[in-house]
């Protein structure tokens, strides 16, 4: 009974903190009500801010890297885009771009994300932004559109800044994130993750070296 009682003064004042009523609680599905531990902001070399969060024993960069080079582009030229996605950056870029004291991250990094917050099949979905995804229909009811966000559970927050191509088009702005790892596979490509607004998996893919991507970046050990 003690226990039972605690449970729901702690449910009460979860409501209270969140400024939910507590029927606004109930309908909040277990596996989302997750504290997001936050860590120490982190600043680049040109004094930009950023977001960090501690996801197991990992601490990650809790947005994109901004930090423009005469390498790195914004979405469609447009600075706004920058400050709203980071900027992209090739791969021997974005070996070197990362603060002191992070680095970019490897696929054996990426793995122990992935793992910790599910498995790949899911794991798109819990490090998705909540919103600024394009939403979608399902091509056997065209009308109802769903929604492409995730619930970002560990507050990765990512988000769709697409990337350009190596005809130097920009593509998929909303719909797609596409990180680098540190890893390489050859001399001209190297290992990426993508995350898509139609589905809640994160994929492992080899590119090509000269596209241009987001980075996220890690912290030491």
């Amino acid at each position: 009974m003690k226990a039972e009682f605690k449970t729901v003064l702690f449910a009460l004042a979860l409501c209270s903190a969140l400024f939910l009523s507590c029927a606004e609680f109930s309908e909040i599905p277990y596996e989302n009500r997750i504290e997001v531990v936050y860590g120490d902001k982190l600043y680049d070399i040109d004094n930009a801010e950023y977001k960090t969060v501690i996801i197991g024993t990992q601490t990650w960069m809790a947005e994109n890297l901004k930090r423009r080079t005469a390498d790195s582009e914004c979405y469609n030229d447009k600075i706004e885009y920058c400050a709203k996605y980071g900027a992209l950056y090739d791969w021997e870029t974005a070996m070197s771009i990362c603060p002191t004291g992070w680095h970019l991250p490897s696929t054996e990094e990426w793995e122990t994300l992935t793992v910790h917050v599910g498995d790949p099949s899911i794991a798109g979905n819990r490090l998705k932004a909540a919103s600024g995804w394009e939403s979608f229909s399902e091509e056997n009811s065209p009308e109802v559109l769903l929604s492409g966000n995730g619930i970002d559970r560990y507050g990765f927050s990512a988000l769709p800044g697409g990337f350009l191509d190596e005809d130097n088009v920009f593509k998929y702005e909303g719909l797609v994130s596409l990180f680098w790892t540190s890893t390489a596979s050859g001399a001209n490509q190297a290992y990426s993750r993508m995350i898509f607004y139609r589905y809640d998996d994160i994929v492992k893919g080899v590119d090509k070296k000269n596209l241009l991507f987001s980075v996220r970046c890690i912290k030491d050990n």
